[in-house]
């Protein structure tokens, strides 16, 4: 059970990032989508509570890290694999988490790999850093 809530976090986590990179690449207030999101469909355990907490305010404190979500999604992934199970979302999210930790994010919270997402596009979400 644990693997499959990780999965399924993981493979929510990876899409709200990069869409919400997409959003304010697009012009959009990144407080103001996570407010609109959270009281639609899109609402997730991310949107709803890591990224408010982690990612808005660029804090990212390490709650569970990159390398233990990808252990767990990679578990995933194989056990659904031989049970012949087919997964076609959750090995797009694996995939990010495990370029992420080539980038040296897997100590860091699952939330940090954001920042790859930010900067193929150019932009930050949440607060900018103090100067």
């Amino acid at each position: 059970m644990k693997i499959i809530n990780n999965t399924l976090y993981a493979t929510s986590m990876v899409a709200s990032l990069e869409t919400l990179v997409y959003g304010v690449k697009a012009g959009l207030d990144a407080k103001t989508m996570l407010d609109v999101i959270n009281v639609s469909s899109g609402r997730s355990f991310a949107t709803l509570e890591r990224i408010p907490q982690c990612v808005l305010d660029r804090s990212f404190p390490v709650r569970f890290t990159t390398e233990l979500l990808h252990k767990d999604i990679k578990m995933c992934i194989d056990e659904a694999e031989k049970l012949g199970a087919p997964l076609f979302v959750s090995p797009a999210a694996r995939q990010f988490l495990a370029f992420a930790m080539t980038q040296g994010d897997g100590d860091k919270d699952n939330v940090f790999p954001i920042r790859h997402f930010e900067q193929w596009a150019g932009v930050q979400f949440g607060e900018k850093p103090a100067a």
